[in-house]
């Protein structure tokens, strides 16, 4: 391994905390159920994440099925 090489790496480890923290605040962000949370730990962000994901899913599901009753 070169020197850069080991450099970059170490550079990685130490940023990718903090890209950890930068992406769990964006989707915090824009959950509507922990926007206004003063604070929220990681597995909260992504279960409320995936119960959103999974909302979303399901209004889209039903969407489908009023459209498709509609034409038919």
């Amino acid at each position: 391994m070169t020197r850069t090489s080991s450099t970059r790496m170490e550079s990685t480890k130490k940023t990718k905390p903090n890209l950890t923290k930068v992406e769990l605040k964006k989707l915090k962000s824009i959950l509507p159920t922990l926007k206004q949370k003063p604070s929220s730990t990681p597995i909260e962000i992504v279960l409320e994440t995936i119960r959103y994901i999974r909302q979303l899913e399901d209004q889209l599901i039903d969407r489908f099925h009023m459209d498709t009753s509609l034409s038919g």
